[in-house]
């Protein structure tokens, strides 16, 4: 196995777990958000 072959193979996972992590979270970090807004509000 090359260099350069495990280079690009860490690449591409990383690219898939930014994508992963990009794709899914903003909701619930949205969500979160709300949730604490709501909760100073009724304090």
């Amino acid at each position: 196995m090359s260099p350069e072959i495990d280079k690009s193979r860490l690449w591409q996972l990383a690219v898939m777990h930014i994508l992963v992590i990009l794709s899914t979270p903003p909701q619930n970090a949205e969500k979160k958000l709300v949730h604490r807004q709501q909760i100073h509000e009724s304090e």
